[in-house]
């Protein structure tokens, strides 16, 4: 039942039909709050000024004309939903002592998303992370007590059924997804009652990240207890009739890698039927314009005994669908089929080792943009690459590459979970990884004893919420050092310094040869004279272990100061690696954002590669790509721009940053987070690329403005 705009008379709060089919079999006990598109709404012009609860419970949704959201009829496969335009729109239900996620919690959601990071929360003027508030995200699921799992596991512009449940008993979020359990956080406290409304299609912050919902809400149940199975499948099965929402097909053909190049797209698979002779496969890849229908698709037939294919004759900067799929030649029967893969084609600098479209769901559940780049050199000559997936996901996925050809083509090896913030170093003819768990989370290290192929299980360095990037792993006095941070409160403040080292003739892979120093704060009295910034606008990160001209080993760290850039901090480090000690400032170019710092081992000068700020006023860009000198650690000269945006639209979209790289004879070999062609923004990057610097130090200029 719906009543016309205009109307000053509420439809009933309780379902006396059941146009949307077998609600009778849902199950009642703990259900307090019922929301349906398709009863219960009440318009005032084209705003929803009232969502009857049809649970009984009287928790009816308020809004007002100015910012109700608006009323669409037909939606989610035909049925009705309430819209909220990521403008504004959002509704109020009041507080109950029972929708406080206290002694239990299961939600179910109907609704399809464009962007956004709140469907609903219970609490006011907060971003939603305190132990005495619970949320519900487009994306990841429930939220309860300060504790949430943040992985993207329902895609934007799709129908989804999201369920997540909070086990108070067993201290547990679950969130599921296509009736299967994808994701758990145990030790989850229950959340500390508040008396605070429900805000649905945002999170209420005043002058704060309001994470405004974009998309359609059609059917929201939350019950006060953690239901058994049966009856949360009840509701599920409900839901999904009612809506008529199919599970996602499974791939059952692995995409490892799309390559977008100038006109062109290369992507490579790992051969889904073994049992299947080569010569009577054939795999078929499609190729159409992002959103043109299936028979607009180009589709490109490849031999069995290929796993990669490249397709040409593409329009640059046009958004494009991409699938894969492996058919028996002789009988026709599919043994393979891809998810459904995005890219943009269009020149990009350098060779690209990986590529993820900003859009394209395929890692969501890891997150979605490339960061963390990381390089090395094998005994036999090979390079190995690395990378992590950051940005909104369980963030503790590291995708490792490997080149043959000094880096002219690259394929990937081995996806490495958990790992994340790694960086990859050789020693004693080994391949290590140490990386974090995942975000703020305890410092683990692996070893490939095939080059990247296999990895071990990984031991624990320290534990802790740690933070690392991927900077160098230096053998120094019998020892290997590295350096990160230990995060104990919010950026940049909330970060002090560390230094892991381990004996380097020993096993690395026994724990108890690693020392972990003591966490040395920062100290806002390090600022040069004359400078003045509140306290909690500065701090360090991102520590690089180098060898002083006098032997001392120091930690060079790079110094977030806004508005001011071109600085670095330096931290002696303790012989025997427990502490750290202020050492003094040093201005650096580059040093609002990481960088990695060598000692060429012939020629003892010192080089890096940096984002030097062209723009005074805007200390933190990343368009420019500088590699710079010193013979001292003190004094550092600008060598010449390695990478260079100069386009109105570079600071704010293109990125060459948290470059590692090696010496490799004459030259240096760099691995880049390139936010190029299409990135989100200069942030969140699309490429992980390679670059070759040839004789980089007999090489000058030219350097820009």
């Amino acid at each position: 039942m719906f009543w016309p705009a205009g109307s000053a008379v509420v439809a009933a709060a309780l379902v006396t039909a059941d146009p949307g089919g077998q609600s009778g079999s849902l199950p009642m006990a703990g259900l307090i709050l019922w929301l349906r598109a398709d009863v219960g709404v009440v318009l005032e012009g084209d705003r929803v000024v009232r969502w009857e609860d049809q649970s009984g419970r009287g928790n009816h949704a308020q809004g007002t004309v100015a910012t109700g959201p608006h009323w669409i009829a037909n939606s989610i496969n035909g049925r009705a939903a309430v819209r909220f335009d990521g403008m504004g729109n959002y509704l109020l239900v009041p507080h109950h002592p029972d929708l406080n996620a206290t002694r239990g919690f299961t939600v179910f959601c109907v609704f399809r998303y464009a962007t956004g990071f709140r469907i609903a929360q219970k609490k006011d003027r907060s971003g939603g992370l305190e132990a005495d508030a619970w949320f519900l995200t487009p994306r990841g699921g429930l939220g309860v007590g300060g504790q949430y799992l943040g992985g993207s596991f329902f895609l934007p512009n799709r129908p989804n059924l999201q369920v997540s449940v909070f086990d108070a008993d067993r201290r547990k979020l679950i969130v599921i997804a296509d009736g299967e359990v994808v994701d758990e956080l145990e030790d989850v406290p229950p959340q500390e009652p508040n008396e605070d409304p429900i805000c649905l299609g945002k999170r209420n912050l005043p002058g704060g990240t309001q994470g405004e919902l974009s998309g359609d809400l059609a059917e929201l149940l939350i019950y006060n207890v953690a239901l058994g199975d049966e009856q949360r499948s009840a509701v599920e099965a409900y839901l999904r009739e009612k809506y008529q929402i199919a599970a996602l097909e499974k791939p059952t053909l692995t995409i490892t890698r799309v390559v977008p190049g100038h006109e062109c797209v290369t992507v490579d698979w790992i051969r889904p039927a073994p049992e299947v002779p080569a010569e009577d496969l054939r795999y078929q890849v499609s190729v159409k314009l992002r959103g043109a229908e299936g028979d607009k698709a180009e589709t490109h037939t490849v031999a069995g005994r290929e796993t990669t294919a490249t397709i040409s004759g593409l329009l640059n900067h046009a958004d494009y669908e991409l699938r894969v799929e492996a058919v028996q030649a002789s009988t026709g029967r599919r043994f393979g089929l891809s998810t459904e893969r995005l890219f943009t084609p269009g020149w990009v600098p350098g060779v690209v080792i990986d590529y993820l479209h900003k859009d394209d769901p395929a890692y969501a559940i890891s997150g979605q943009y490339i960061g963390s780049p990381s390089i090395a050199k094998l005994s036999n000559g090979s390079l190995v690459a690395s990378h992590d997936i950051f940005g909104g996901g369980r963030q503790d996925l590291t995708r490792v590459f490997r080149s043959d050809d000094q880096g002219e083509t690259w394929y990937h090896t081995a996806d490495v979970s958990p790992g994340f913030w790694g960086k990859l170093f050789t020693h004693r003819g080994g391949l290590y990884l140490l990386a974090c768990r995942r975000e703020y989370a305890d410092l683990l290290l692996r070893h490939s004893p095939d080059g990247g192929v296999t990895w071990t299980e990984p031991i624990v360095v320290a534990r802790g919420r740690y933070h690392k990037a991927p900077v160098p792993v230096i053998e120094y006095r019998g020892r290997l050092w590295s350096c990160v941070e230990l995060q104990t409160g919010g950026w940049p403040r909330g970060f002090q310094a560390v230094v892991v080292s381990a004996i380097a003739d020993a096993d690395l892979m026994d724990p108890a040869n690693w020392t972990v120093s003591a966490p040395l704060p920062y100290d806002p009295a390090w600022l040069p004279q004359g400078w003045s910034l509140p306290d909690d606008q500065q701090g360090y990160l991102e520590g690089n272990a180098v060898v002083a001209l006098d032997g001392r080993l120091l930690n060079i760290l790079r110094w977030h100061v806004y508005p001011h850039f071109g600085k670095a901090v330096a931290l002696e480090i303790a012989s025997d690696g427990r502490c750290l000690s202020f050492d003094h400032a040093i201005d650096f170019p580059g040093g609002m954002t990481k960088f990695t710092i060598l000692r060429h081992p012939e020629t003892g000068l010192y080089w890096s590669l940096v984002n030097r700020v062209t723009k005074p006023d805007a200390a933190g860009m990343r368009s420019v790509l500088t590699l710079v000198k010193s013979a001292d650690l003190e004094h550092w000269t600008p060598v010449r721009d390695l990478l260079r945006d100069d386009r109105d639209t570079a600071v704010r979209y293109t990125g060459f940053q948290y470059v590692d790289w090696l010496f490799d004879g004459p030259d240096i070999l760099a691995a880049s987070r390139t936010a190029f062609n299409g990135a989100h923004n200069f942030h969140d990057a699309n490429y992980l690329t390679f670059h070759r610097v040839r004789d980089f130090a007999s090489r000058e200029g030219p350097l820009g403005p």
